[in-house]
Formats: C-alpha cells, structure tokens, sequence
C-alpha cells in the first residue's frame, strides 16, 4: 500500500479551470488508488474527471465516506495536476485535510495509458484507471 498523497488526501483530490475548458484527454474517466497516509486511516479513493473540467471524488474510510466535487486542470506535457474543490459532503468526518476552494497542484506523470502517478509532500501515489466509468 502506498501513503496518501496528491488527490487522494486529495481524494483526492483530486484543480482550476474554466468550468468549459476541455481537458487532457489523458485524464479524463474514472481513477482509483488505496490510501495509506502514516496516521495509519486507510481507504479506497475514487475520482471522476470529465471533459468539462469538473470531478467528482469518493473517499471511503474507517471514518466514514466523503464526497468532493470541483475543478481541474491537467498537463500532460508539465506533468501538472490542478484543483480546487467547491463542495463536499462528509458522512462521518469531522474535518478533512483540504480547504474549499483553495488551489492545490501536484506533479502527476502518466507512467502508462492507466497509471497516473501524483506526487506531494508526503510521497506518491499511484492512480490506476479503472475499466469502466461506472458512478460511484
């Protein structure tokens, strides 16, 4: 299991555009990772990025389920991943490591067509795409 680190406590996530403006196609679709962050709270992350520029994240934990919506930007070619986030629904979390609507940036590199890996303070976490694009 890797820390959490970029989207994932990022989620996670997990950004600012203009609501319009299309993205990295390199992105776009449904993502998970597993989080292990060194407070030792360990979870799935699962996070949507549409071509609109806008997300949807998951995070389910010991502590509960928080959902987050917002924003993105991706380069591929700066390896950049952008984001703020503008709402979240916590279900059993008392607080959660990101503030609405500040922007976040992390290092994110393709390391093939279904392996983002994002990079923080903490480490890096490796993202897988998954299959489909069910909703969560």
């Amino acid at each position: 299991m890797r820390r959490v680190g970029g989207l994932a406590f990022l989620g996670a996530a997990m950004i600012v555009a203009a609501p319009a403006a299309a993205q990295d196609a390199a992105i776009l679709g449904t993502w998970s990772t597993t989080i292990s962050p060194p407070q030792g709270l360990f979870g799935t992350v699962v996070a949507q990025f549409y071509p609109d520029g806008s997300f949807t994240e998951r995070v389910v934990t010991s502590q509960g389920v928080v959902y987050f919506d917002g924003h993105f930007s991706y380069s591929d070619q700066l390896n950049l991943l952008t984001f703020a986030i503008s709402a979240s629904r916590p279900e059993g979390y008392s607080s959660y490591p990101y503030n609405l609507g500040q922007i976040y940036t992390f290092l994110a590199r393709m390391t093939g067509p279904d392996t983002l890996v994002v990079t923080d303070q903490l480490g890096e976490v490796e993202w897988h795409r998954r299959p489909d694009d069910t909703p969560f």
